[in-house]
């Protein structure tokens, strides 16, 4: 490439070889000048020379081919051009295409996996429908249904210690009336009543908070069970105790003048027992015993089943609290209280034996070991009903204690 040179400051620029004569500008100056005046002798010389050189004889092809050659080869590069274009036109919708089809199956999934949550949803509302047992307990919920269990626990043992102290003061009033001493006994008998109407005030309270209790594993429906057989009775015992003829198992040790018996709330387990000592032992032998009401019996068969229902229910609620050892001894206490029960029986039937070997032939003779027979067997009945009473007392406090430190 040539250096020419500015007339003006002498500057010098390069200029591109091969290219006619044409008016520059300085860059130092700014001076405006024809190319060829900036040229030297000697550098236009050797330009002269060159172009002489040049002009002899045709162009020849760089690369030896033909024009025609060269025309095709021109005529395929444009064609590859266009399908190279083409190709990525092609490309691009295709591209386009994806992407269009992937936001098209993003959005198939996501409406098919609401559709699936719908479904779901809906299946599980069906189900709640047909099914209590929640599939995700609220742990507050489940707290609050402990909490009531332990407070109809905590009632119920209250009420078990009233119907021991009630059993313990109608024995106390048997021992006073065997070894003579009439005087008072009414005042006792009231208070033994009153002792038993509160165990089952409070008891019946206490049922109303375990209804609300737990629900799972038999809970609620043992529950609500007790809670029927439990009212049932309640009803039946204010009968019992109001009516003046009711059987002779069935009525109080000793005659009263109230018009109210209240030993017959304290407890009418004794009513079987008794029925059986009376009709083997006593029988026709004193006058004015007559066969009365069965409401007695109807009484005992439903206290014996509210106590079973009962300790089913607590084991029932120490499975929902996951306590083995508490629903074995649940269970243990509802299979004793069965047996006890039934072993009254034999009681009864064994001292109407005893009263029938000891019992005199005249009912005017001295009747002081048929007396002594006949207050034994209440005694021993009263002392063991107390007993029950105590052992489930207890039973029911050891219940209450699992429900309340259970993990």
């Amino acid at each position: 490439m040539p250096i020419i040179t500015c007339p003006k400051c002498r500057g010098q620029l390069r200029f591109p070889d091969g290219i006619p004569a044409r008016r520059v500008k300085c860059p130092t100056c700014g001076n405006v000048f024809l190319s060829s005046e900036g040229v030297s002798p000697a550098d236009a010389a050797a330009a002269a020379a060159a172009t002489a050189s040049a002009e002899p004889g045709p162009p020849k092809p760089r690369d030896g081919r033909s024009d025609f050659a060269r025309d095709d080869d021109d005529r395929d590069r444009r064609a590859r051009r266009r399908r190279d274009d083409d190709s990525d036109d092609d490309r691009d919708r295709r591209s386009r295409r994806r992407d269009d089809d992937g936001y098209d199956d993003r959005d198939r999934r996501r409406e098919r996996d609401d559709d699936d949550r719908d479904r779901r949803r809906r299946r599980r509302d069906e189900e709640d429908d047909y099914d209590d047992r929640p599939r995700r307990p609220d742990p507050a919920k489940i707290d609050g249904q402990f909490n009531r269990a332990s407070l109809g626990l905590l009632l119920a043992m209250i009420g078990g210690w009233l119907h021991v102290a009630a059993l313990a003061l109608m024995a106390f009033v048997v021992f006073l009336d065997w070894i003579g001493v009439r005087e008072g006994l009414q005042l006792f008998v009231v208070m033994a009543g009153l002792l038993a109407m509160g165990n089952w005030l409070t008891s019946a309270t206490g049922l109303g908070f375990l209804v609300s209790g737990p629900r799972d594993r038999g809970a609620l429906g043992f529950s609500t069970a007790t809670a029927a057989v439990a009212g049932a009775h309640i009803l039946l015992l204010i009968v019992i105790g109001t009516s003046r003829e009711f059987g002779p198992f069935g009525r109080p040790i000793f005659p009263q003048p109230a018009e109210v018996y209240w030993d017959a709330f304290v407890s009418q387990i004794r009513a079987i027992p008794a029925l059986l000592f009376v009709e083997i032992g006593v029988g026709d032998f004193y006058r004015g015993v007559a066969r009365g009401s069965l409401l007695p019996v109807l009484a005992n068969l439903l206290e014996v089943g509210r106590l079973v229902l009962f300790f089913l229910m607590c084991r029932a609620v120490m499975f929902c609290a996951r306590d083995s050892t508490g629903a074995r001894l649940s269970m243990q206490a509802m299979v004793g209280s069965a047996i006890v029960s039934g072993a009254l029986l034999f009681v009864g039937m064994l001292f109407g034996l005893l009263f029938l070997a000891v019992r005199p032939s005249n009912p005017t003779a001295g009747t002081e070991s048929a007396s002594a027979v006949f207050h034994l067997f209440f005694l021993v009945l009263y002392l063991v009903l107390a007993g029950v009473a105590v052992g489930s007392t207890l039973i029911i406090r050891s219940v209450k204690g699992r429900i309340d430190y259970r993990r």
